[in-house]
């Protein structure tokens, strides 16, 4: 049997030498480089089982793997990237496929500054056998002593801390292992990384198809509403694009179902050569689930459902 990357991932994590080697690195903003991170003592260690908990947490509370791709605002859901790379996501990937190169290359308190780190990466397992957890690193994480008088306790009396802090907290924003990545958090993607720009590309490349079937009157109100950034419904057209059957179905047998369908009927207008007007965005929305193919009908029951809002519809014929 092929070993996942999620089951990859949890393997190394409940190993003890996975936990014991592990690395820390910060991504540099300004220099878009990786600097590693030396711990004294086993803090590093100690810090590395934290975050080992969250993630086992994370496998445990996460109840499906959902390819992106197909996102619909799936709960408790790991997200596995199936799309095309946006440029900034694919260089600062290339760094953690190199990240060797920074082994020797430690962050220094000097010369650099914590407000210049964007995440942090550890580095589960072995040279042969590995994984990482990555983080976006927020104003929040660093403690600066020009605006905050931080103290520490010093014997019996306290003392000033007259340097910034940095709180390396163990949450994850996304893993990567063997190439394959998995998001616990998607804002990263849209707010860091470009992905509403992938979105949209793939967006369009849907409504490429879509006009090669001639169903349309017009595709304007489609192609609006993604240039006017409706991400969640470029999301729902870019589905398409990946993995929809009903491109299939010949042109007829689509008419005919948008008429009958007890969701569709009545929903749509048509012009004389009976193709379909999207006047509304209710009748967009729609059209977009009919291309998705979410009406379906149970052989046992005779009932239609919804498969996207698990809507039902009991037909009584």
């Amino acid at each position: 049997m092929i070993e996942s990357g999620l089951e990859k991932i949890k393997r190394i994590l409940k190993k003890p030498k996975g936990i014991n080697s592990v690395n820390l690195y910060f991504f540099l903003k300004s220099s878009k480089v990786l600097k590693r991170i030396d711990l004294i003592d086993n803090s590093l260690q100690s810090l590395a089982h934290n975050v080992c908990e969250d993630s086992l947490k994370i496998f445990k509370d996460s109840q499906n793997i959902v390819n992106i791709s197909s996102f619909e605002n799936t709960k408790n859901a790991i997200f596995k990237y199936d799309l095309d790379y946006t440029d900034k996501l694919a260089s600062f990937l290339d760094l953690i496929r190199n990240i060797s190169l920074y082994e020797e290359d430690f962050f220094d308190i000097k010369d650099d500054d914590f407000k210049d780190v964007g995440f942090y990466i550890f580095k589960f397992g072995s040279e042969k056998e590995n994984f990482y957890s990555v983080r976006k690193s927020y104003a929040i994480n660093v403690y600066g002593n020009d605006k905050r008088f931080i103290i520490f306790p010093d014997s019996n009396r306290f003392r000033k801390i007259d340097k910034n802090l940095f709180n390396v907290d163990t949450k994850v924003d996304f893993f990567m292992v063997d190439d394959e990545l998995y998001f616990i958090n998607l804002k990263i993607l849209e707010s860091y990384f470009g992905f509403d720009a992938i979105i949209k590309e793939n967006a369009k490349k849907s409504m490429d198809k879509i006009k090669k079937l001639d169903i349309l009157v017009e595709d304007a109100p489609l192609r609006k509403r993604i240039e006017e950034g409706d991400l969640t419904f470029s999301r729902k057209l870019s589905k398409i694009n990946v993995d929809s059957p009903v491109f299939e179905v010949k042109k007829r047998e689509i008419i005919k179902f948008s008429k009958n369908n007890d969701f569709l009927k009545g929903e749509f207008d048509y012009d004389e050569e009976d193709k379909i007007l999207l006047s509304t965005k209710k009748s967009q929305d729609l059209f977009v689930k009919l291309l998705n193919d979410n009406f379906v009908k149970s052989e046992l029951t005779k009932v239609n459902y919804d498969a996207e809002g698990k809507e039902i519809k009991r037909d009584d014929k």
